[in-house]
């Protein structure tokens, strides 16, 4: 059960204290003080961590650290942002490229430093897989274009896992039965095309066709 401060002083108080009504207005606004006091407590111990800080903290970090984020942008995008502008600094290495793009996406990825042309010059591959939706893949560009060399040839592929409902139904030619597998549709909704002999339609690799 939660209380606020003038029912927890209440307990404090001697019984017959508590009959004064002059005493219990002095109580209630004490109360209203000290819970207004705490409040501010509260917000000042957010406010001191990216991941918690209200939109007008937020705002003043971007302009000390001279962080551009777009307007469109959540308030927790911009959090990820800043906490990305903030990770590892001097020498970049795989391990702290791997860590802005697990604060911005929450992603695993993989870096390899490659020849990529005939001349056998090398390319920083970055390869991001399976970000969450809601991750902003200008923030990765932007903040990983900021934090490599500019003389660094690299390139940045997101991999996006993608999942399908495979269907299997039974066909029937002719009295001999036809597995039939459809990946990522319900045979229900679909006809099972025909000649005018009434015999299943195929293509030329024995698949049947659907309409």
């Amino acid at each position: 059960m939660n209380l606020n401060s003038y029912e927890r002083m209440l307990k404090f108080v001697p019984v017959f204290f508590q009959d004064v009504f002059e005493m219990n207005a002095i109580y209630k606004v004490d109360g209203e003080m000290i819970d207004e006091l705490l409040v501010h407590i509260d917000a000042i111990k957010a406010n001191r961590y990216i991941s918690s800080a209200d939109e007008k903290t937020i705002s003043e970090m971007e302009m000390f650290f001279l962080v551009d984020s777009d307007k469109n942008s959540t308030l927790d995008d911009r959090r990820k942002l800043l906490v990305s502008y903030l990770i590892g600094f001097g020498k970049v290495s795989a391990k702290t490229l791997k860590s802005i793009i697990k604060a911005l996406s929450n992603a695993e990825s993989e870096i390899t430093f490659l020849p990529a042309d005939i001349e056998g010059n090398n390319r920083l591959n970055i390869n991001v897989f399976n970000p969450t939706e809601s991750y902003r893949l200008d923030s990765v560009v932007k903040v990983l274009s900021k934090r490599i060399p500019g003389h660094i040839w690299y390139n940045i592929r997101i991999h996006h896992e993608k999942t399908a409902t495979i269907y299997t139904g039974i066909a029937v030619q002719n009295g001999a039965n036809i597995e039939m597998n459809v990946a990522g549709i319900n045979p229900e909704e679909y006809n099972i095309l025909v000649d005018e002999n009434n015999a299943l339609l195929v293509d030329e690799d024995g698949r049947i066709l659907l309409d």
